[in-house]
């Protein structure tokens, strides 16, 4: 996609983002933040969207790696491209 839009003469940037699934209910993603807060990692935006009862949440975090570590240590499910 990224050739076929540059060939268009596009500007495109590819950006390495976290993408979390949590239960579509009031105060769930205000807890994966708070466990993100709580470790310093800053959120430069996030995009999110419901499915029935599951929420899924995209994250640009200031540091990928650590975000990825802290919701795994908090058994956060993060998606990965193979499982969206």
């Amino acid at each position: 996609a990224v050739e076929v839009l540059r060939a268009e003469n596009f500007a495109v940037m590819l950006t390495d983002v976290v993408c979390i699934s949590c239960p579509n209910v009031a105060g769930s993603l205000a807890k994966v933040l708070d466990y993100l807060a709580a470790e310093n990692i800053f959120i430069e935006y996030m995009y999110a969207f419901a499915q029935g009862d599951t929420a899924h949440v995209v994250i640009r975090p200031s540091n990928v790696e650590r975000c990825v570590e802290i919701l795994n240590k908090f058994n956060c499910n993060v998606l990965t491209k193979n499982s969206l």
